[in-house]
């Protein structure tokens, strides 16, 4: 007969039984003390941005997987996406305009972020961490588009610039 299992073990055991670490329990018997109808309500600010999120996860299973923040104060999700290809993936998905993205350059290296909505659920997402050739990091950014233009015909409609004009 074996002798019976202490609490830690206990706790290993359904640890390697279940998979995951249990949720902790406070003094009031709810997790962290906090009673349990004060937490639920305190996560009701996630519902608009999680159901935005199931929509994701429901339409664009394939794209490659970002690291995500929700933000219930800001009824918004932040997408950190790991290469510019996943960015434009996204990008294309979620349906934001190229003129929308915005490059921000530091000395050698540089991010891309861009804003959209999905479901009515404000969505910020960025890759961060490019390098950039010495060239690109002292070529002066690109013309602004004037208002009301899009796509690459807004682009054309744009007089060159001077050193395009000398080409």
């Amino acid at each position: 007969m074996s002798a019976p299992m202490r609490e830690p073990e206990k706790l290993a055991a359904a640890v390697q039984e279940q998979g995951a670490l249990p949720m902790p329990m406070g003094s009031a018997g709810h997790g962290c003390g906090v009673p349990q109808q004060e937490g639920l309500e305190a996560l009701a600010g996630y519902e608009p941005t999680v159901e935005a999120l199931r929509g994701m996860i429901a339409m664009f299973r394939p794209l490659p997987r970002p690291r995500i923040t929700l933000y219930p104060s800001l009824d918004g999700l932040d997408l950190s996406l790991s290469s510019p290809d996943a960015f434009e993936r996204w990008r294309v998905a979620l349906q934001i305009a190229p003129l929308a993205v915005r490059l921000h350059a530091f000395g050698d290296g540089a991010w891309l972020e861009a804003d959209g909505l999905f479901h009515g659920v404000a969505v910020h997402m960025a890759v961060h961490g490019l390098q950039l050739t010495e060239e690109q990091a002292l070529t002066p950014p690109p013309r602004s588009v004037p208002d009301g233009a899009r796509g690459a015909a807004a682009v054309s409609a744009l007089p060159p610039s001077p050193a395009e004009a000398q080409r």
